[in-house]
C-alpha cells in the first residue's frame, strides 16, 4: 500500500481502488482495474545514443533519472555497452527498450 505525506506531514492512506487511481493519475502513470500502477517503456535508438556520445549503459540510467551522473551509474554496474532490447530495472520497476 502506498502512504501519501501530506501537507502536514502526517501520512494517509488511499482507502479505496478509486483514490489509489487517482493518486497514481496525479503522478503521470495509467492503472490497472485493482489501482495498480502500469509502468511505462521508454524506448532509445542506439544510433541516435552513440551519435551523441553516449555509449554505455550508464548513461541510459543517467537519461532515465535513476543516477545524478554517469560516473555514479558505472560504479554501480552499469558500465557494459549499449545491449539492444526491452530492460527492466527491478528496484523502481522502470522498463526501456534500445532498439
Amino acid at each position: 500500500m502506498i502512504c501519501i505525506l501530506t501537507k502536514l506531514g502526517r501520512a494517509t492512506m488511499p482507502h479505496t481502488v478509486e483514490e489509489m487511481k487517482e493518486f497514481w493519475h496525479k503522478l503521470g502513470h495509467e492503472t490497472t482495474d485493482s489501482g495498480e500502477p502500469i509502468a511505462k517503456t521508454t524506448k532509445f535508438s542506439q544510433t541516435e545514443l552513440e551519435a551523441v556520445g553516449k555509449t554505455t549503459m550508464a548513461h541510459v540510467m543517467v537519461d532515465l533519472g535513476l543516477f545524478s551522473s554517469v560516473k555514479q551509474a558505472k560504479n554501480n554496474g552499469w558500465n557494459k555497452p549499449l545491449e539492444i532490447g526491452l530492460h527492466e530495472v527491478t528496484k523502481k520497476k522502470i522498463k526501456f527498450e534500445i532498439l
